[in-house]
């Protein structure tokens, strides 16, 4: 799906296409207004971009609208600098998660196919 290739073009943005990233990132989230695009999916750009709040703004929609991927909330690396943030927590419970902050969710991620 095309929309599935834009998200991961969008997750593995550097410093070096931010701009891109980010108007790209713009043009997600306005398309979702007119079709389903999973809340998780967003979050994740947003946390790939650094931007935590958006990010857990989309993260408590996503928790909302039942998304799949929150499974993966312990072990996906792209969550990793938000481990520690109070409201993360919160979403992680709310998932029926254990919130993981010691880094250990690195050891997670090994039995992660």
């Amino acid at each position: 799906m095309a929309r599935d290739r834009q998200c991961v073009q969008i997750h593995h943005c550097n410093v070096s296409h931010r701009a891109e990233s980010r108007s790209s990132l713009d043009a997600l989230v306005k398309a979702s207004a007119e079709r389903y695009i999973s809340s998780a999916e967003i979050a994740a750009v947003y946390a790939a971009l650094g931007d935590t709040s958006s990010s857990l703004q989309w993260l408590n929609k996503a928790v909302n609208e039942r998304a799949s991927a929150l499974v993966y909330l312990n072990v996906d690396p792209i969550f990793d600098h938000m481990r520690g943030d109070p409201r993360f927590q919160v979403i992680v419970r709310r998932v029926n998660l254990i919130p993981i902050v010691d880094g250990s969710s690195k050891k997670l991620r090994q039995f992660h196919p």
